[in-house]
């Protein structure tokens, strides 16, 4: 009892992603049954398995082919939620890590070209509320950059190489370019993404990189 439970998307991404694949298994499973064993006429067309459904059992069929597609569908839904929630968690992590490196490092802030104008300063109580307004505009304006800026902003700010040796930038550029293509071009990849890509060592020809490149495209079955 009291304990600290860990809600962040890193931990309840797996479980989640786990649940669902396992329910997409099943109902692939199922459908690949019924056709096996009720359906007639089954050929080929390229990749594709077509079949004819006997009048007899078509209510069957619907049933199964809907729990089929929608455990499709929540299969791409949940994956790509995950990965904008964990840039999301990202993205809120670093905010609070740029805040508290500006407070317990006040003349970093000596830096900053922001300016407040004599009417803005009227508006606050003391220098340290005004301190705070800054704080808060500086690390939104960070935030609100590319992920991509946001290392060139720190490194430059801080005199810091944060990528040197770091194996796992090329991944972490491809995730945070694939959340905006989520977000922002319903997960079609953009010539803006294989540039970003490439410019940062991805190789765009492995499996790691996202290929989604039409409104059209649906999973495909649980082990393919």
């Amino acid at each position: 009892m009291g304990e600290n439970v860990d809600r962040s998307p890193a931990a309840t991404a797996p479980l989640s992603l786990w649940a669902v694949e396992a329910a997409h298994r099943s109902a692939y499973k199922e459908h690949k049954n019924f056709v096996d064993t009720k359906c007639v006429n089954i050929r080929k067309d390229g990749k594709t398995t077509l079949a004819d459904v006997p009048l007899e059992y078509y209510s069957e069929y619907k049933v199964i082919r809907r729990r089929f597609d929608r455990s499709s569908t929540a299969s791409k839904v949940i994956a790509n939620s995950s990965v904008v929630s964990l840039v999301s968690q990202y993205d809120s992590f670093l905010g609070g890590l740029l805040r508290a490196l500006f407070h317990f490092r006040p003349e970093l802030l000596n830096e900053s070209d922001r300016t407040l104008s004599l009417k803005e300063l009227q508006t606050f109580e003391s220098i340290d509320e005004a301190r705070d307004f800054i704080v808060e505009k500086e690390v939104e304006t960070v935030v609100r950059k590319g992920h991509v800026e946001q290392f060139d902003w720190m490194e430059n700010r801080f005199n810091v190489k944060l990528r040197e040796g770091l194996a796992a930038w090329p991944t972490f550029v491809e995730v945070t370019e694939r959340r905006n293509l989520l977000v922002h071009c319903s997960g079609i990849v953009s010539s803006h993404y294989i540039s970003v890509c490439r410019q940062h060592g991805v190789d765009c020809t492995a499996e790691r990189c996202w290929h989604r490149t039409s409104g059209n495209s649906r999973l495909p079955p649980p082990g393919v």
